[in-house]
């Protein structure tokens, strides 16, 4: 996962190999980091491009959230598939199972009849 900045310059992701499900995102760090962006924003406008590089910022951002959006989307696809994986596995290891009991039921009683075959010395 990269770490990518932000525009006030702080890192925008976690970038830790271990699963962290704690959000960084609490409510102190969204005003920080609102605040940071108001200042970012408030100087850019000073400057004479300050509409290209606003409407350049804002078509960044909706870039984003459609990478998001699809991130999100094919997360929940790969996951359900996952779910139906398991699924079909339980039912064939139950199928598994109740085979394998109905063969070893269908031993036993060969066996027993061969045992009564040569106990009745035939």
């Amino acid at each position: 996962m990269t770490n990518k900045k932000t525009t006030s310059g702080k890192g925008g992701s976690n970038n830790e190999s271990s699963p962290n499900i704690a959000p960084t995102w609490d409510f102190k760090r969204v005003q920080e980091e609102s605040q940071a962006l108001f200042d970012t924003y408030k100087n850019m406008l000073e400057k004479p491009e300050a509409k290209e590089l606003l409407l350049r910022e804002l078509c960044e951002q909706r870039a984003v959230m459609y990478q998001l959006i699809e991130a999100f989307s094919i997360n929940r696809e790969v996951s359900s598939g996952a779910a139906n994986n398991a699924s079909k596995a339980v039912k064939l290891y139950e199928e598994l199972l109740n085979l394998t009991r109905s063969q070893g039921k269908n031993f036993s009683k060969r066996i027993e009849k061969l045992e009564d075959y040569e106990s009745r010395g035939l």
